[in-house]
């Protein structure tokens, strides 16, 4: 299986290094509404089970912070450890 690169927020950011790592996934697209970060967390979880990440792939921060806090707690919590970019 090929290794991939889950991007916590795709937003048109320079990701060539990234993505000597693996394919990339974006977590989350440009702009998240923080009115609903119950939804952005169900999002962020329902891609990395879709996708079936596993401890081996990568995590990329990028975006806002709580963005990548979440996809950092989602991830942990499924595979007891986060391999970050």
């Amino acid at each position: 299986m090929t290794t991939r690169v889950f991007v916590t927020n795709f937003a048109g950011h320079d990701y060539s290094k990234a993505e000597q790592h693996g394919k990339l996934v974006p977590l989350t697209r440009g702009y998240v509404s923080f009115q609903s970060l119950d939804r952005a967390k169900f999002r962020i979880a329902e891609t990395l089970l879709e996708h079936n990440a596993t401890a081996d792939d990568w995590l990329l921060f990028s975006g806002n912070s709580y963005i990548s806090i979440v996809a950092a707690i989602v991830w942990y919590a499924r595979h007891k450890k986060v391999k970050l970019l």
